[in-house]
């Protein structure tokens, strides 16, 4: 199994552990405006640094950084759910 990232690397994002996109702790690629999620990303893990774990619990609070960030980045305050 590997992540597929071709789109993203086709668009020139950056790639990082096991050719999964590179993000930042926001979800945040290195293209302008654009967030990534899921089992193409790297993950950000306390104990074991940046990795790449293709988990569906990974993609789900990774999903939820990334739509509660750019929610916050849009000015709309349209953040909703408990933050954890």
């Amino acid at each position: 199994m590997r992540p597929d990232a071709g789109l993203a690397a086709a668009a020139g994002a950056t790639l990082g552990v096991k050719g999964a996109i590179e993000v930042d702790e926001y979800m945040r690629t290195s293209l302008p405006d654009v967030y990534a999620a899921g089992d193409c990303v790297v993950t950000h893990h306390r104990l074991l640094g940046t990795t790449w774990l293709p988990l569906g619990t990974t993609a789900h609070k990774q999903g939820r950084i990334a739509g509660e960030h750019s929610a916050e980045t849009a000015g709309s305050g349209a953040v909703s759910g408990p933050r954890s």
